[in-house]
């Protein structure tokens, strides 16, 4: 196998980094990414729904792995899905 492919990806921060998110309908995305991105910079769009959940394109400004892995875990933590 070839070693290239078992390397991490470099990645330059800080960038910003994106995500898809998967709630309820009536769930509060708003209010909820105020609440764990407190004075972050990030940008929302609305991406698909269906009669139960909504997807939402979001990206914030993250300074290193292990910040863009520590707000993936505070997504999944309310989130149906994350991506």
């Amino acid at each position: 196998m070839n070693s290239v492919c078992n390397q991490k990806p470099q990645i330059s921060y800080p960038n910003f980094w994106e995500y898809t998110i998967f709630v309820d309908l009536n769930f509060d995305e708003n209010a909820f990414l105020n609440q764990i991105l407190a004075k972050r910079e990030y940008k929302l769009s609305p991406s698909k729904q269906n009669s139960k959940y909504k997807s939402i394109n979001l990206s914030v400004l993250v300074f290193d792995e292990k910040d863009r892995l520590e707000i993936f875990k505070n997504l999944k933590n309310k989130c149906k899905f994350v991506l």
